[in-house]
């Protein structure tokens, strides 16, 4: 097991590297990620048809944004939302190394 200061560490890096990526796509690049959210070709590549006009629209395939159905670093450009997939990826797996309740499931079980 890793003593307390390492996990600590490994949490703090985990959780800044997406912050700062997460502010890079939804706040310094917005107007290019609501551009290209709102692009229906884009959003057909990537999620399966959702976009910003219609966000609640079921993919097929079952992507989302977070868990797009293209091997993102070969089919795009969009530096900024590869490298958050990125991070919230690593953020996933100190948070599942440490057993940190992250999901939807997760916080079904914790709270009455």
């Amino acid at each position: 097991m890793n003593n307390p200061s390492e996990k600590v560490s490994e949490l703090e890096n985990a959780i800044g590297e997406f912050v700062r990526n997460f502010q890079l796509v939804f706040h310094d690049d917005w107007d290019f990620t609501l551009g290209t959210i709102s692009d229906r070709n884009f959003a057909e590549s990537r999620w399966g048809g959702s976009t910003v006009s219609n966000p609640l629209q079921d993919s097929p395939s079952g992507d989302t944004f977070i868990s797009p159905k293209v091997n993102s670093s070969k089919d795009s450009n969009w530096d900024n939302y590869e490298n958050l997939l990125h991070y919230y990826g690593e953020l996933i797996e100190v948070l599942e190394k440490y057993s940190i309740p992250h999901s939807i499931e997760d916080w079904h079980d914790v709270l009455p």
